[in-house]
């Protein structure tokens, strides 16, 4: 009795199966060993490729993943649940517990990880970093993680394949069509009672590289009887079964073919999440659609209303931002050259044209403001954080473009203060002179930062120089010759202002005038410091260079691209396809062994190990099926032959089109380059062309001169701006399409220009 009693456990322990945790740890370890084995090339390594979320991440659930809580239900959808055609719902749904929440509600708790100044009450984020904002990307970005599961996926699916090829025990009770299959329990009043287990089977099988089929069962079926003398009956047979194919299904290329394929398939998944990480942090710098995203997110549209997530991108974000602050610039330009020409009884014409100019300015500005704030809503979106969350990008990145300093603006306005003051008689000219001669001292220290910028540049000439053509560096040192003259000539007259502001007497008749005159020459002299270091500024904008030329660019591109590597493979798929449809066009002929060994049939046997040769049997032969109907195997072998050539023209077509892009980008990195400087003279000229138009004498052209060079100055700085983030988003592309691009841990990439930009930020942070 003790081996049917071992038997009805096992059979009860598998009726009863593994828990789900089980399962998910065993799926999750297999899949851990898989892609392990496959990322060892360094080409295509990955720091990470667990699905678990990041603990700080708004999709992280700390609830039981094997019965997770249901979240809140759409009320009508929610009475269908518990009403479907008007049954009685299951209980279940009561009974599972109740979720409020979508996302981790812990997640804002984590911010000031990131920022000090970050505030989790109202999920403020200040000065956000471009290094935090790819790591908030790779946190919080739902695109990211389900690439990451994609390749859990093709792992998964590889484990079955293998597993195929493995011993697979198999433990049931009988045939679910047999009215005698499991455990029963069977009653007739006033005759018998019976116990019994209904055909219960404990076997194996086993698939060979060979095609060969091995199956091996052990089938018992006892009854027990309660009526009458207490005994039982039981029949047992130990088969045995081999299958080898000879033609159809024979050989391993066939047999063989769906382990490799899912073998190869989790390579190319884990290459392309490898260059997803490079597509990813282009997309988080630069903005645009991130290659092979689009087909994940295209089973998601429902989500989102139809529509796909807009990438929007670091760079375009502080583009519009400093296009923002220029506008304001220019509006506040216009707005002193009004006043000053209010105030000097200037041409009625001159200021209603300015007045028009400045109105249609604040209204761009206007515009540009709410573009700025939707462009940084989706920015936020697109990092996967809540478009109403309260975040600032930091504006370190557009410190080469701010090309007046701070410090000579907060001068100008004070100056322009303190003349208000003089000309409304607010003020004792006593205390004015006190200001006045204040200010121009503060006057005689931008000077000196001008100066001290100046210096700057040319210690880096040289550099600069050697990337400018020669017609460039005539012009470039001619320039600087000119400005470095004016430099002193304005540093000289405000010295000179200075001493003449000492030897004013308190006591003259006209002292407010000689203020309100040395204040307006301050004010001139102020511009024209202003303008020096914008010139000088200007030419200092950090260019990265690109040292490939365009024949090496495109061999990179042929040797490192990580997708052309699996199109290049995929093309070997296709010629394997071929053979694997080219075999089912074969007869099909199978050896078969078969081996059944059995006891006495049920009712005349009660010892289940009593098997006797008499009732056992042995077959031995040979299956086959003639190839009469293939109508449906013929077309499919046609269609594998088509895709074959189709796979052929599809990688060449990718050689080309990868070349196409890399050749292009490298003559638009250097037309940029070359435009860059262009752009940098244009805003030097357009400095100097306003400085002059302020000054002109001639009051019939004084307005309409103001207003063009207003214009051409802000469209100069709009284009300078757009230009170099052109270039350096398209040394991005580049470098990603070329494949050379290497990202580290923190998802950045390993680029001197960007890991110093994140190591600088990371040194403020601390």
């Amino acid at each position: 009795m003790l081996w049917r009693l071992t038997f009805l456990i096992t059979v009860c322990l598998y009726c009863a199966g593994c828990s789900r945790a089980f399962y998910r740890h065993q799926s999750d370890a297999q899949v851990a060993e898989i892609l392990d084995e496959k990322i060892q090339d360094p080409r295509w390594w990955l720091p990470r490729t667990s699905i678990k979320p990041d603990y700080r991440s708004r999709f992280y659930n700390s609830e039981d993943p094997d019965c997770p809580p249901l979240t809140p239900d759409d009320p009508a959808a929610d009475f269908i649940l518990q009403h479907p055609s008007g049954f009685a719902g299951a209980k279940l749904w009561r009974r599972l517990p109740q979720s409020g929440q979508f996302e981790n509600p812990q997640w804002p708790d984590y911010l000031s990880q990131f920022s000090p100044q970050a505030s989790d009450v109202d999920r403020a984020l200040p000065n956000l970093t471009m290094a935090q904002a790819v790591e908030l990307s790779l946190i919080h970005s739902r695109e990211y993680q389900g690439q990451l599961e994609n390749l859990y996926l093709a792992a998964l699916a590889l484990t079955f394949e293998r597993y195929r090829f493995q011993v697979r025990p198999f433990v049931f009770a009988g045939d679910p069509d047999e009215a005698n299959s499991g455990i029963f329990y069977q009653h007739q009043p006033d005759d018998q009672s019976i116990f019994g287990i209904g055909s219960a089977t404990l076997g194996f099988t086993r698939l060979f590289p060979s095609g060969a089929q091995l199956v091996g069962e052990l089938v018992n079926n006892t009854i027990w009887l309660f009526t009458g003398p207490n005994g039982s009956t039981s029949a047992t047979s130990l088969g045995f079964s081999l299958i080898q194919p000879l033609m159809r299904g024979a050989s391993r290329e066939i047999v063989l073919e769906e382990l490799t394929q899912s073998e190869r398939n989790v390579l190319y998944a884990v290459r392309d999440f490898a260059r997803f990480r490079k597509l990813f942090f282009v997309s988080t710098i630069t903005g645009g659609q991130v290659a092979g995203l689009q087909r994940f997110l295209r089973g998601f549209e429902f989500l989102a209303g139809g529509g796909s997530a807009a990438n929007v991108g670091y760079f375009p974000v502080l583009l519009q931002l400093q296009q923002l602050r220029n506008r304001q610039y220019i509006v506040r330009t216009l707005e002193y050259i009004i006043d000053d020409l209010r105030a000097a009884g200037g041409d009625d014409l001159d200021i209603a044209s300015l007045k028009s100019t400045l109105a249609d300015t604040r209204g761009d500005l206007f515009r540009d403001e709410r573009v700025f704030q939707d462009r940084l809503d989706q920015y936020k979106v697109q990092l996967g954080l809540p478009p109403d969350m309260n975040l600032t990008l930091s504006d370190a990145l557009l410190e080469p473009f701010e090309f007046v300093d701070p410090s000579l603006l907060d001068l100008e306005d004070a100056l322009r203060a303190l003349g208000r003051q003089v000309r409304d008689s607010e003020i004792e000219p006593a205390q004015v002179k006190a200001k006045l001669s204040a200010l121009i001292d503060r006057g005689k220290d931008a000077g000196q930062m001008v100066a001290t910028d100046m210096n700057m540049l040319n210690q880096s000439l040289p550099e600069r120089l050697k990337l400018l053509s020669a017609y460039e560096r005539t012009q470039l040192r001619g320039i600087l010759a000119e400005e470095t003259v004016r430099l002193d000539v304005v540093r000289e007259k405000i010295s000179e202002l200075s001493i003449q502001m000492d030897a004013l007497n308190p006591a003259a008749a006209d002292l407010q005038e000689s203020l309100a005159d040395a204040n307006r020459q301050m004010l001139v002299l102020l511009r024209g410091l202003s303008v020096t270091q914008t010139i000088v500024r200007s030419e200092m904008i950090p260019l990265q260079p690109f040292d490939v030329d365009l024949n090496s660019a495109v061999t990179l591109a042929m040797d490192h691209r990580l997708d052309l590597m699996n199109r290049r493979a995929q093309v070997v798929d296709a010629r394997r396809n071929l053979e694997f449809v080219a075999d089912r066009l074969e007869e099909e002929v199978n050896l078969v062994g078969e081996a059944e060994i059995r006891t006495r049939p049920l009712g005349l046997n009660d010892n289940p190990f009593d098997f006797r040769a008499k009732d056992s049997q042995f077959a031995v032969g040979v299956q086959f099926d003639t190839p009469l109907d293939r109508r449906a195997e013929r077309n499919d072998f046609r269609a594998a032959q088509i895709a074959l050539d189709q796979a052929r023209r599809g990688y060449y077509g990718s050689e080309d089109n990868i070349k196409l892009s890399v050749r292009q980008s490298v003559r638009t990195l250097e037309q940029l380059a070359n435009t860059l400087v262009q752009r940098v003279r244009r805003v030097q000229f357009s400095a100097r062309e306003l400085d002059l138009a302020e000054k002109t004498t001639d009051p019939s052209r004084r307005g309409l001169s103001i207003n063009n060079a207003l214009r051409t100055l802000n469209r100069a700085q709009d284009e300078l701006i757009e230009v170099w983030l052109d270039y350096e988003t398209t040394r991005l592309n580049l470098y990603r399409d070329m494949g050379t691009m290497e990202i580290d841990e923190r998802g950045f990439w390993n680029d001197e220009f960007y890991q110093s930009l994140a190591n600088a930020e990371n040194d403020e942070d601390e």
